[in-house]
């Protein structure tokens, strides 16, 4: 492995070589995400099917509380790491170990905090769940500046088996626990299994080591991550804000139906758009001083992912009624509702994740954590006016406070000033738009008139048609062809040699 020293790369054709191998890596961190996703999935659905949405609510209630500690073991650090120009093997080291000492004291801080955790729920058998889920917070930390280091040289294919086979062990020990009737205790396995098979294998895959800790000036690497530490608490305390007022006043029941719910409708958001910012971010940082390439790359990668991701909130909509009880099982059908409100959002929110590439990119993270204040009070006002109305009005009213405040406000704030203006974003997502409504109004029309056929019968026409007829849409505009193009171009780049 090189060292953390080594320079960066000659300019010239700087920015056609960042193209290229952001196109690569960006397919690359997305397959591994896919590959880890059907991995983890596979684990989820038998864990739903030998476990109660109850056992799943423990497990919520304990996270609601104790998990927003835990996100600050990497304190942005890791994206020091990776962003900075050129750094020394001693930097490296004094972010290791301010992240293993982070990752110690929360694990501390955590189990202090299981008594707490049983008398806000009322429930005694939060406490010793607690103390095993609070020895995460030192496995998470350990690995933080090996994976950063990796993905700073452009290994992503390390990182991505890595993060199945982890997936996988801790899928196969939990359904295992899940089997021998240790009810919630099973999420709890998995949880540990997966951060100690990712923290060995990271540590095999990279091999620097600390050196021992010593007095380092690392001021201006911490400041950077300050930034970023401070706007991932307050998305994360947004994220996990409802959880606790619905397990807090709804009950663990309600909470289970709810979180489950909201974790489906991520899957796009956390297995495509998070992959791709880690290799779009720095990807944009390097081409600010070419403009029109800085706005080009960042259309062409929107707009593309754009184009598969905001179609399935109208098509998981219509098929929620019948897909939730079929895969998962009749007892999760309390979540059809929750899930439709939710998926509703995904028309706006994979356009407004990515404004955090251009945030951090550009030097404007102390706007993005203004933001993230702004963003998560309207949260959790919206999430405080929806609960006289169960988990659906919580679920409605996140939703709707997205179109009617966050997203307006977002895109007016991110083209003030720089390459990317608010109407080049609101560009992207016209291809997207139009097959969203195409779709619908196909689904719709098909469903009314086949409404005599069965539900099985129905989605399995009602789907590919809508699909098919919707992009088809898209094809016939000049913006739709080109994204559909786009997306040939960059799987196509996996076959080339790597710069």
């Amino acid at each position: 492995m090189a060292s953390p020293s080594s320079p960066p790369p000659e300019s010239g054709n700087v920015a056609h070589d960042v193209e290229q191998r952001a196109a690569r890596g960006g397919v690359v961190t997305a397959m591994g995400q896919a590959t880890r996703a059907v991995a983890s999935g596979a684990g989820t659905l038998l864990l739903m099917r030998l476990l109660t949405p109850s056992d799943f609510g423990l497990v919520g209630m304990i996270v609601a509380i104790t998990g927003f500690f835990d996100l600050l073991k990497d304190f942005g650090l890791t994206s020091a790491t990776v962003q900075r120009e050129r750094i020394e093997h001693d930097e490296v080291s004094a972010l290791f170990w301010i992240n293993f000492a982070i990752g110690i004291a929360l694990m501390l801080l955590n189990a202090a905090m299981a008594p707490v955790v049983a008398l806000v729920y009322g429930r005694s058998e939060l406490l010793p769940l607690t103390l095993a889920l609070s020895t995460a917070s030192a496995l998470g930390a350990l690995p933080l500046q090996h994976e950063a280091l990796l993905r700073r040289e452009l290994r992503f294919e390390p990182i991505a088996w890595i993060a199945t086979t982890s997936a996988a062990a801790a899928s196969i020990a939990s359904v295992l626990a899940a089997l021998g009737g240790l009810g919630a205790w099973a999420l709890v396995i998995r949880q540990l299994v997966r951060l100690g098979v990712r923290a060995s294998l990271l540590w095999i895959a990279c091999r620097w080591r600390p050196s021992r800790p010593k007095r380092v000036n690392v001021r201006e690497l911490v400041k950077f991550g300050a930034h970023v530490s401070g706007f991932q608490l307050t998305n994360y305390f947004e994220r996990n804000f409802d959880n606790l007022l619905v397990g807090r006043f709804l009950g663990p029941q309600a909470l289970g139906f709810y979180t489950k719910a909201y974790e489906v409708m991520r899957l796009p958001l956390d297995e495509v758009n998070r992959p791709l910012g880690t290799v779009v971010t720095p990807t944009l940082s390097r081409l600010l001083a070419a403009p029109d390439r800085y706005r080009a790359v960042y259309v062409s990668v929107v707009r593309t992912l754009l184009l598969f991701t905001v179609p399935l909130a109208p098509l998981s909509m219509f098929m929620a009624p019948w897909l939730i009880p079929s895969v998962l099982g009749h007892q999760w059908v309390g979540a059809v509702p929750v899930y439709q409100w939710l998926a509703l959002g995904l028309v706006t929110k994979p356009v407004l994740n990515t404004t955090i590439w251009i945030f951090i990119s550009q030097g404007r993270t102390s706007e993005l954590l203004r933001w993230g204040i702004f963003a998560t009070t309207v949260a959790c006002i919206a999430f405080a006016v929806g609960l006289p109305w169960g988990a659906v009005g919580v679920a409605m009213a996140y939703t709707l406070s997205d179109f009617v405040i966050r997203a307006p406000t977002l895109l007016t704030w991110i083209g003030r000033r720089g390459a990317v203006r608010t109407r080049d974003i609101l560009a992207c997502g016209i291809p997207a738009w139009i097959c969203s409504a195409v779709l619908s109004a196909t689904y719709w029309a098909l469903d009314t008139r086949l409404s005599d056929w069965s539900e099985p019968a129905r989605v399995s026409v009602c789907a590919p048609a809508s699909l098919l007829l919707g992009y088809g849409v898209v094809a016939l505009t000049r913006s739709g062809r080109e994204a559909l193009v786009n997306s040939t171009r960059v799987f196509a780049s996996l076959r080339r040699k790597r710069p």
